[in-house]
């Protein structure tokens, strides 16, 4: 069967939010007209929201599909096929401010008995309007009694840590960070498949309903990590660890216990990293180019991703002039 896989050129599932806005349609995205899309679930295995396999052979297969039938010739020896595909990869358009909210750990999922796993993101900022800021954690020396304080009062905003973002800053967010993505904002956002998220403040705004959109306030107050602020003592923005690859330049962003993340300018031909043990995610995210295999080969553009199955090597993109790619995997470790 490994013989039948080749880079996975995906069709993305579009999420519309009342943040949301329409700068996607520049990643290729379509939005309906007066659409609020915030966010397009790129390689998404996860149940609420498929990306299918866009053309070729496999065409409108779904993730775990693919799984069902390949196995780890998609997913690599280090990833099992018993459990949700691992990474959950986005482009979001904050059309407006996000809510402020938390996202549980795998140990609180367990304890609780929840479907899904705990939800540690990263974000690349790909656009950010002049001021733009993003919320990550609490201001030094918040109490949860202070936090309960200003959010009765409707003034949490108070005791949020935030600071300004401009294109090409990453931010690290483990699980049990408050945080919130500010107005005219675009990023990419790869994180641990899990659609679990806790609002504890929505700005005192109405949903697209008209109503007001539900809160999780006793979650999210039990799944803050109180012993780091909330996130606040981890610092602002990733400092990238710059090194050279292939016909690249390539910022290493993160690499924690589930993903490791990737920001890669391309001048000339570069190979995408595969082996057996994981699978590959890959994002254009500016410029156009061809993904290259054997003899075969796929356009992409601004907005394109693939799924590379850890089966398939030599595969390499060749950019029209120059473009720039994210790059995720799985952590390796022990059947992940």
């Amino acid at each position: 069967m490994a013989e039948e896989l080749y880079p996975l050129k995906m069709k993305p599932f579009l999420s519309e939010r009342v943040w949301g806005g329409t700068k996607l349609a520049a990643y290729g995205k379509e939005i309906p007209p007066g659409g609020h899309i915030g966010e397009s679930w790129e390689i998404s295995g996860h149940r609420d929201g498929l990306s299918t396999v866009a053309d070729g052979p496999l065409s409108g297969k779904s993730i775990p599909e693919l799984i069902s039938e390949f196995g780890a010739d998609l997913l690599g020896t280090c990833v099992s096929a018993e459990k949700p595909f691992p990474l959950l990869v986005k482009i979001l358009d904050a059309g407006a401010q996000l809510s402020v909210q938390v996202h549980p750990s795998d140990e609180y999922c367990a304890q609780h008995g929840l479907t899904d796993p705990g939800k540690p993101e990263a974000w690349l900022v790909l656009e950010a309007e002049p001021g733009a800021r993003i919320w990550r954690g609490l201001e030094e020396g918040t109490t949860r009694g202070k936090f309960e304080e200003l959010l009765a009062a409707g003034k949490l905003a108070d005791c949020l840590h935030s600071f300004e973002v401009q294109a090409g800053d990453c931010v690290d967010l483990p699980a049990g960070t408050v945080h919130a993505i500010g107005a005219g904002i675009v990023l990419a956002e790869v994180q641990q498949t899990s659609d679990l998220t806790y609002r504890v403040f929505d700005w005192n705004r109405l949903g697209l309903d008209g109503k007001p959109r539900q809160l999780h306030v006793s979650e999210a107050l039990a799944t803050i990590d109180w012993d780091t602020l909330g996130g606040a003592t981890l610092g602002d923005k990733v400092t990238p660890r710059e090194c050279e690859c292939e016909g690249s330049s390539c910022r290493k962003l993160v690499a924690n216990k589930k993903f490791e993340m990737d920001d890669r300018v391309l001048d000339g031909i570069s190979g995408i990293p595969t082996d057996a043990e994981r699978f590959t995610c890959v994002v254009f995210l500016e410029g156009t180019g061809e993904v290259r295999w054997g003899d075969d080969r796929r356009a992409a553009q601004k907005g394109s991703s693939f799924l590379v199955p850890a089966c398939t090597t030599g595969v390499h993109v060749v950019p029209e002039g120059t473009c720039r790619i994210l790059v995720a995997r799985p952590a390796v470790g022990p059947m992940a």
